[in-house]
């Protein structure tokens, strides 16, 4: 994002109310790049993408620092549930089971079409009902699979998940169109089919022992939706964003 729009959409609109102990302190943000557009390493080696992007503009509207970490998806809830980090992003998508463990806000671009894994291998014509599946843990494709009844084998994270498939010890990867077209395409050339996921939208993974800063990032994001920057943001990365705009549903007053 240029220095002159950020300039712009922090002069003219207003900031949400925050205790004056937060100024200049630092938010830490676990991210689990290369996850494009959401987040991924620049040529430079900076981490950029779209929740880069929001999240830089949120540490600004409320005057502390973001501080960003590199993680593995597989811990990533656990750090953020027992406060290692204040955030979690990664295109995470907001499901039920996610909010018992951690404050998830409301969906930023909630999902206004069914979104979809893929089944991808070598060979064209494995047999679904026989072939083995691999898939990364905690993920949404994974309670897809449960949900529909597959058998499969959990591992701890997409690369190694990948890795079963190309050594052999797995068949069909499962997993997001965007991680097999920035890791795997020419090795996993073929789409076997579809997987229906269940969510929300996408959302970030907000640190349960400061409610008080889950609070007010929610509401900077809906300020950001009010006044057009979050539309502007998704437009750049991904395209059109939500129809709608964004709702608070984190109830927790901020404390001075």
């Amino acid at each position: 994002m240029t220095r002159w729009f950020l300039a712009i959409a922090l002069a003219v609109w207003p900031a949400v109310a925050i205790p004056s102990s937060w100024k200049g302190t630092q938010v830490s943000i676990a991210v689990t790049a290369p996850w494009p557009p959401y987040q991924f390493r620049a040529q430079n080696g900076d981490i950029v993408g779209l929740e880069v992007d929001l999240l830089n503009t949120v540490c600004a509207r409320l005057e502390v620092t973001c501080q960003w970490h590199e993680t593995s998806f597989a811990t990533l809830f656990d750090q953020v549930a027992n406060g290692r980090f204040d955030v979690g992003a990664s295109g995470l998508g907001w499901t039920s089971s996610r909010a018992k463990k951690v404050i998830m806000s409301c969906p930023y671009n909630p999902s206004q079409r069914q979104q979809h894994a893929g089944f991808f291998a070598r060979d064209p014509d494995l047999p679904m009902n026989t072939s083995r599946l691999a898939v990364a843990a905690g993920l949404l494709a994974e309670a897809a699979l449960i949900r529909d009844g597959l058998n499969f084998t959990p591992f701890a994270d997409e690369d190694s998940a990948l890795l079963a498939v190309l050594d052999g010890h797995a068949d069909v990867f499962v997993g997001a169109y965007g991680y097999v077209q920035s890791h795997a395409s020419a090795l996993l050339p073929n789409q076997l089919g579809q997987l229906a996921l269940d969510g929300g939208g996408t959302s970030f993974a907000l640190n349960p022992n400061r409610p008080d800063l889950a609070s007010a990032i929610e509401e900077t994001l809906v300020m950001m939706s009010q006044d057009g920057t979050l539309e502007r943001l998704l437009r750049s990365w991904i395209g059109p964003g939500s129809e709608h705009p964004m709702k608070a549903c984190i109830q927790t007053p901020l404390t001075s």
